[in-house]
């Protein structure tokens, strides 16, 4: 047989060729990421920059692992090159100690998220009733040995903290915990379905500190991953003579690939034996729960072929129930106790010839009411997969007869030659979702077969028709193309391709609550994928600032989802909410925190600014839980205000020294815990006092800005509104900050307290406290501006190529750093600003940490810096390894494109009348 060709492009998708660069030039240019602020808008026009949705290929921020490119729609795309098999360097740190070279990409619609990794698989993802992963992979390599014991070790001491939670903790209010593992209040568990009394009742006596760990005590087995439980997203081949998949982990190791990563799709070309694979998974525009796969199949010898193909996706269901304790064996234990949840329903398996689809699905032993909150899906619908090209030769359903001793590179089923397998399932978890289609091929030609897998009613499922016919992929194409953020000064590239892409990964991450009937952006990496848990709202609040220009609807659902997690006795917004309706307060650690009245109003005041949607101030929303009577004085928007508001005011709080409280935190989740935790030996900062008394500089700072903004937007529909705000609030707010000015040029940080309930003041410069004195014109306003300026761009800025550290040659986090290049524009410093949007771009990390993957087309909320022992790479904290999962955060996505709108001048004017803009 002669030997196969070079590799061709796909069909399907073709690279762009990209200008070479004087390197020099490119060097000095990506050292900095500064390129020369636009020229003005004049000038644009007369140097031609043309139309600024056509993309300038380049390849400049591509890092090791492969190449930016545009795709044959002219969309950036990253071509994924290395053999992270072959190259060490594809190797990242996590806490389970285990070989992880798996890098992956969001495709996503307004419904499902598909996590495509560079091995060629693809998971699902839906959280319409509470997280859950349909195909979850669990072929990893197994970790050190020591790990056995270390899990049976965690579990013993989870379940002797789970033992003394009731003596430590206890909740403050009904419903501000999801917990499982405790059957008086799960109502997914086979032996209660409680009411809604039932409910209450066990919410006001369950712990709430270890109990939310989410691992119980009686777990004493093994738990091992399920067997055989490759994901799918890929195909299997039988051409007479050999077998071989492509994925390309499973390659055969002389087989041609080629990886693509593009807007809403992942591309995989497979060449082997002179038969050349391309697929295309994507989420079909609009609100589908499933992705489609295209596959075009070509024989490239010069003879007819025939073949046997396989589509395999697997049936792997992981509920992610929330799990607060996450690291190392922690996380190997909960993933244990997961598996174990698919105990609580029975598997239904079905073939339907006529409409060629298979579908496995789980039925709650026990379901619960739909309208009460439940810490899983408690009623699941089907896991599906169906051919939309053709009647499927044969199905198989049974993994463990399907793969057997071949495994994922040669399963016996295909090997030999097996018709449909009887179902004869030990488990739950022993279901895979497999179609094969017989094909005869002529030599040159080639066949189209597409193919819908998801999770959905009966009536989604039949949805699924409607993509027999058409070009959905194309269609998909100009919906992004619609959606998209374009910009171009002309002069550079890379933030061209960097905010469109920003804007679809934000976008592309949109699920929807069946419980709160809306859409939302979840914050997404380790807190939705590990912990099972989404939030805190202040990222909603901060997602909803650019969306508002984005997708306005969107936008506008997560600011009722902030209203709908408002207590409607207290007026406390959830820390975070988790499950089919649930919320949580991460182990009774962040049960109030400070900031999430302020990130809401400030959220709000940009939506009614830009948009002019004064009639949302109308719209009746409940409060959490729905079915509870509250005390605010409404539940229209406009009542929803005032209620935050007088929570922030009364139940927050204004301390002894004029500042807005901190609670038990503020932007910082754990600045009272850590700090003293830190000092207590010292006999320093005490946890209880400071979560009583201690005050905020930033939560006072950013209430000089978001306050008059709201007073000015709602002066003609709320007086009284405008009233509250300007009693004399604001000049005593501004003497508090005026206070907490350093002689060393910057703020302080925040005021705790001790044991003896004595003033301790963080003095030491920490971003965190003053990008928003810049943005509320306080620090011009004072005289301070420029001493400000001068020592956070010297001591935190200039010494980061990546962006402002929060403290010198500490962790870069855009949810701050990107509000300093705000600062920057609202101060007048244009060069700053750029400097500041440049350098946080994915191609500024790319250039200084080349072989780090993450940060490069996705990435974490936090990235070390300079004096971490690990920088470029992202964090890990006793509750959370973010390492574990460092990718899909939207933060920085979100950020980015806030950095991008405040840099071109467009903010809501401080009239409250609409937007300024001025550039």
């Amino acid at each position: 047989m002669a030997s196969d060709p070079k590799p061709q492009r796909s069909p399907f998708l073709e690279a762009a060729d990209l200008p070479q660069h004087n390197w020099v030039e490119r060097w000095a240019r990506l050292a900095f990421r500064r390129p020369a602020p636009p020229p003005p808008t004049s000038s644009i026009r007369a140097q031609g920059v043309g139309d600024v949705r056509q993309f300038v290929p380049t390849s400049e921020g591509s890092g090791i692992f492969g190449e930016w490119v545009l795709d044959d729609a002219g969309l950036p795309a990253y071509e994924y090159k290395l053999d992270q098999y072959a190259d060490t360097r594809a190797q990242y740190p996590n806490t389970e100690g285990r070989d992880r070279r798996d890098h992956w990409h969001q495709v996503g619609n307004r419904r499902v998220t598909a996590i495509t990794s560079n091995d060629g698989t693809v998971q699902l993802y839906l959280g319409d009733r509470g997280g859950v992963l349909l195909n979850r992979f669990e072929a990893q390599d197994a970790p050190p040995a020591q790990s056995g014991i270390l899990v049976f070790l965690a579990r013993i001491g989870i379940g002797l903290a789970k033992w003394l939670a009731p003596l430590l903790f206890r909740p403050r209010l009904p419903y501000t915990v999801a917990t499982q593992s405790a059957e008086a209040i799960s109502t997914t568990h086979p032996k209660a379905a409680p009411s809604l009394a039932a409910l209450q009742k066990a919410g006001a006596a369950l712990p709430v500190g270890a109990v939310a760990m989410g691992i119980s005590a009686q777990a004493a087995g093994s738990l091992p991953p399920a067997p055989f439980a490759y994901a799918g997203g890929y195909s299997y081949l039988d051409d007479g003579s050999a077998v071989w998949a492509t994925a390309y982990r499973y390659r055969p190791p002389e087989a041609q690939a080629r990886r693509v990563f593009g807007m809403g799709y992942m591309e995989t070309v497979t060449t082997h034996r002179h038969i050349r694979v391309t697929r295309r998974v994507y989420a079909p525009h609009g609100r589908l729960p499933a992705v489609l796969v295209d596959i075009r199949i070509e024989n490239l010898s010069g003879v007819d072929m025939t073949l046997k193909h396989y589509e395999y996706w697997d049936a792997n269901p992981h509920h992610l129930e929330v799990q607060w304790l996450r690291p190392g064996a922690l996380g190997l234990a909960g993933d244990g106790e997961r598996r174990a949840l698919n105990d609580r329903y029975r598997m239904e398996t079905r073939y339907d010839p006529q409409w060629a689809r298979l579908t496995v699905r789980q039925s709650a032993i026990t379901p619960s009411a739909l309208e009460l909150p439940a810490a899983i899906d408690p009623q699941p619908e089907s896991i599906f997969l169906v051919d939309l090209s053709g009647n499927p030769d044969a199905h198989y359903l049974n993994k463990s007869e399907f793969f057997g001793k071949g495994g994922a590179r040669q399963p016996d089923a295909v090997m030999q030659r097996r018709g449909d397998l009887p179902i004869k399932l030990p488990s739950s978890s022993a279901y895979c979702l497999v179609l094969r289609r017989d094909l005869n091929i002529p030599a040159n030609k080639g066949v189209s077969l597409r193919y819908a897998f998801g999770m959905g009613s009966d009536a989604e499922i039949a949805a699924t028709q409607i993509y027999r016919e058409g070009a959905p992929f194309e269609d998909l194409r100009k919906a992004w193309r619609r959606e998209l953020v374009y910009f171009s000064t002309g002069q550079d590239a890379v933030l061209q391709r960097e905010m469109a892409w920003h804007a679809y990964n934000l976008l592309s991450a949109t699920v929807y609550s069946q419980f709160h009937n809306l859409h939302l952006v979840p914050q997404g990496s380790a807190y939705l994928y590990l912990h099972g848990a989404d939030g805190a709202l202040r990222d909603q609040a901060l997602f909803v600032l650019p969306t508002t220009y984005l997708d306005a609807a969107l936008a506008k659902d997560m600011l009722r989802l902030i209203m709908r997690l408002t207590d409607g006795q207290t007026g406390q917004m959830t820390y975070a909410f988790t499950g089919h309706g649930s919320i949580t307060n991460g182990m009774n650690v962040h049960t109030n925190p400070s900031d999430l009245d302020l990130f809401f109003l400030l959220a709000l005041a940009e939506y009614l600014a830009a948009t002019g949607d004064l009639g949302f101030l109308d719209e009746r929303l409940p409060y959490y839980p729905p079915t509870r009577p509250h005390s605010a004085p409404g539940d229209t928007v406009l009542d929803h205000i005032r209620f935050a508001l007088r929570h922030l005011f009364q139940g927050v709080g204004i301390g002894e020294n004029g500042l807005v409280k901190v609670r038990s935190g503020d932007w910082s989740d754990s600045i009272v815990l850590e700090t003293s935790l830190a000092d207590g030996l010292l006999d320093k900062a005490d946890y209880g006092m400071t979560k009583e008394n201690g005050e905020s500089v930033p939560n006072t700072q950013m209430a000089l800005y978001v306050l008059p903004l709201l007073a000015a937007v709602l002066k003609t529909r709320a007086p009284d509104v405008s009233a509250l705000i300007n009693d004399g609030r604001l000049d005593r707010l501004r003497d508090a900050v005026r206070a907490q000015w350093n002689g060393a040029g910057y703020y302080n940080r925040a005021v705790l307290r001790d044991r003896d309930n004595r003033p301790i003041v963080l003095n030491g410069i920490d971003l965190e406290a003053q990008p928003w004195a810049l943005i509320s014109r306080h620090a011009k306003e004072t005289g301070v501006e420029v001493n400000l300026i001068e020592r956070v761009e010297a001591t935190l800025d200039r010494p980061s190529p990546i962006g402002a550290s929060l403290k010198p040659g500490g962790a870069v986090w855009p949810a701050i750093s990107q509000l300093l290049t705000w600062g920057y524009a609202r101060a007048g410093r244009a060069n700053l600003a750029w400097r500041s949007l440049n350098r946080h771009t994915f191609a500024a990390h790319a250039h200084e940490y080349p072989a780090i993957w993450y940060n490069i087309w996705t990435g974490p909320d936090g990235i070390n810096g300079l004096s971490s022992p690990k920088p470029g790479w992202t964090w890990e904290s006793p509750l959370t390894p973010m390492t574990d999962f460092p990718a899909m955060n939207a933060n920085q996505d979100a950020m980015a494109l806030l950095g991008l709108l405040r840099v071109c001048g467009i903010e809501p004017a401080a009239s409250g009348d609409g937007l300024t803009i001025k550039p």
